[in-house]
């Protein structure tokens, strides 16, 4: 801890000594850095194994944050703001939040933020490094431990028992400026020795879906999604959407260099065809209803993903994957949350997060 403090007085020095006459501007991590972008790590927990952390600092000076607590029910948080730097550009302060109930202080360094305690400082002790959070562009990408289980009926509320053995995953908005808490998405993926299961809780206002069949661009409607790509060897994945309204459409994607190719399943029947439902919370399942949320739970057999190398999955293997939801309710600004924040679109498979087969 002291050769870090010690390397953390050092940066300090030499940004001070870049500071020549007056009138000169200061050479400090606020100006001359690459400071934007997204950051993360585990960091520490009194009462859990750890509080996975993910920070977003765009250019505007506007932020989003999520943390979730490991091994807790319900432990999903999100935030955004604007922060501020400090005179000395070097250490941020995030707004919008209960200063006196979590720490708001960061000192930015190259591709690090280091969290401070409660008074600015930097913490110290043996958990000193577990405080730093890494820009997304140089870690591993989010993962997701898949748990076995036994083959079970969808019913579309995920009342099944089978589910507590799965943790839930948060998915992010996408856009931290439009931050909606009233609109908390999560997901759990299972798998078993026929194909995989998955299940969306969403908490939503309005049902803001119209189309009434399968097969449909359920995209531009509310709509939960998610992209299994086995084999990274080839721009090859499967995609699944599910409306509300529980019409679903089910793709093969090829992805050379941005040209999207897709192809609906043949003889989508018997073995080969998924099982779906969905529930409306707080009221009717129909187009325009009001409501509090909905869930979708669904089904996927591996002979639908057969033309997928590494399928099925076995424990240990691993597959690149990537969950999404869409909210339409506000047609000016649609809304978008995912698992693994990608760059230029749902598609961009370079960013999918990683799911460990257990």
């Amino acid at each position: 801890m002291k050769r870090l403090v010690f390397i953390l007085n050092v940066i300090l020095l030499f940004a001070l000594s870049a500071c020549t006459s007056k009138g000169k501007t200061c050479n400090n991590p606020q100006n001359s850095l690459n400071w934007e972008g997204t950051y993360s790590g585990v960091i520490p927990c009194a009462d859990c194994p750890g509080i996975e952390t993910r920070i977003t600092l765009n250019t505007d000076e506007t932020y989003y944050i999520s943390w979730k607590y490991q091994e807790k029910r319900n432990a999903a948080h999100q935030n955004a703001g604007t922060f501020r730097w400090d005179a000395g550009g070097s250490t941020i302060t995030l707004g919008n939040f209960d200063k006196d109930k979590y720490p708001v202080r960061y000192k930015v360094i190259e591709n690090q933020l280091i969290q401070l305690d409660m008074q600015g400082n930097i913490i110290t002790g043996d958990l000193a490094q577990n405080y730093i959070l890494t820009k997304e562009e140089d870690v591993q990408k989010v993962e997701y431990k898949v748990v076995k289980t036994e083959d079970f009926a969808v019913t579309g509320d995920g009342s099944n028992q089978n589910w507590k053995k799965a943790e839930w995953m948060p998915l992010v908005q996408r856009r931290p400026s439009e931050i909606d808490h009233s609109r908390v998405t999560t997901a759990k993926v299972m798998y078993s020795q026929t194909g995989i299961y998955c299940l969306f809780d969403c908490k939503d206002k309005k049902i803001t879906a119209t189309m009434q069949a399968d097969f449909m661009d359920l995209w531009y409607e509310d709509v939960v999604e998610v992209f299994f790509w086995p084999d990274e060897s080839i721009p090859f994945y499967f995609e699944y959407e599910i409306s509300p309204l529980n019409y679903e459409l089910p793709i093969m994607i090829s992805n050379h260099d941005g040209e999207l190719l897709r192809w609906q399943p043949f003889h989508y029947e018997e073995n080969r065809r998924t099982s779906h439902a969905t529930a409306i919370q707080g009221g009717v399942k129909k187009p325009g209803a009001e409501i509090s949320g909905w869930m979708a739970e669904f089904f996927i057999p591996y002979k639908l993903l057969s033309p997928l190398r590494n399928v099925p999955p076995k424990p240990g293997d691993k597959w690149r994957a990537n969950f999404y939801r869409m909210d339409s309710d506000d047609q000016d600004v649609k809304k978008s949350w995912s698992w693994s924040l990608t760059e230029r679109s749902f598609h961009d498979y370079s960013k999918f997060g990683t799911l460990f087969f257990e």
